[in-house]
């Protein structure tokens, strides 16, 4: 490091800058104090009562490879060696008059960017996400479920032959005709087997919108269907979750096989927030006991309606 001269005039003059240097100088000062005036005026809302510091003036002389910084504050001096004067860097600015944090929300709102307060609810009340842009109410004998994707999960099994699946057919058709052209679907029939209604390509794992030509197809499907076998529900309900609905219409009229504790929690396990509505046929009043069926809709977030079959028309 080379001693500071002790005399800023003194190096000045010596070097031949003379009355051009002390010209530079003043139209620094002038520069940095409308610098400062700029600075102050701009100073961010809630940066007031940040602490500040003031701005020195610094002077460059540069001698071959050589640059001195001289701070014109108090006759202080600030000396520094480089090796090349070109794109040489300055001290760091000394007591900076800016403030020492930015306040964050200024500069997200400018970015375009959603803060938590921007967060908004849709009018279902829960946060937008799945099945609840164009959400709409749809219903199965009198069992509603709201949301963009269903999947129907019907029983037809022997037992459902003649009336309860004519019943099932009609009702399934009225409930597709009030959904919406920006709305999916899928019709699950089972018997020990589940059944799915293909889509225009033949893929049966597929949702169908619910436009005119989707409507057509399933009217096609369902028509198509008769009552044969045995019952297993477990497969079919494993199926229709898989397709992640917002809502599942479950029928059947059959009280055997129950569905077992153990297979009752893999459904809850499987399931990612779809809500299962079961609707229960069965022949007469409605026994006074609590079956699976209504457990399964209460532990998915449905609901369970009991249907006297004997009062149903073909």
């Amino acid at each position: 490091m080379r001693r500071a001269p002790k005399n800023i005039d003194q190096r000045l003059w010596s070097q031949g800058v003379g009355r051009s240097a002390w010209l530079l100088s003043l139209g620094l000062h002038a520069a940095a104090l409308m610098a400062m005036g700029v600075a102050t005026n701009a100073t961010p809302q809630g940066a007031a009562n940040e602490a500040t510091r003031e701005v020195g003036i610094v002077l460059v002389a540069r001698n071959g490879g050589e640059t001195d910084y001289f701070v014109d504050q108090s006759s202080r001096v600030v000396t520094a060696s480089f090796v090349s004067s070109e794109n040489v860097p300055p001290p760091a600015l000394l007591n900076a008059s800016l403030p020492t944090a930015l306040p964050v929300q200024p500069l997200v709102a400018a970015a375009g960017l959603p803060t938590a307060a921007a967060t908004k609810m849709n009018q279902s009340g829960a946060a937008p996400g799945r099945g609840t842009e164009r959400a709409i109410e749809t219903q199965v004998f009198g069992v509603r479920g709201k949301g963009s994707r269903f999947v129907y999960v019907f029983d037809r099994s022997s037992s459902m032959e003649g009336a309860p699946l004519a019943a099932a057919k009609r009702e399934l058709i009225a409930s597709l005709q009030s959904l919406q052209s920006v709305h999916q679907f899928q019709i699950i029939f089972y018997n020990d087997q589940p059944h799915m209604m293909p889509d225009f390509r033949g893929r049966s794992s597929a949702m169908v919108f619910a436009d005119e030509p989707g409507k057509r197809l399933a009217a096609s499907f369902i028509g198509g269907v008769f009552a044969h076998g045995a019952t297993d529900h477990v497969q079919a309900l494993r199926t229709a979750l898989q397709m992640r609905p917002d809502v599942i219409f479950l029928l059947t009229d059959a009280y055997e096989p129950q569905l077992r504790a153990d297979e009752l929690l893999k459904i809850r396990q499987l399931n990612q927030g779809t809500s299962v509505n079961t609707i229960e046929f069965g022949l007469g009043p409605a026994a006074p006991r609590y079956n699976f069926l209504e457990q399964l809709a209460a532990e998915n977030g449905g609901q369970h309606v009991y249907i006297d079959v004997t009062r149903l028309t073909r």
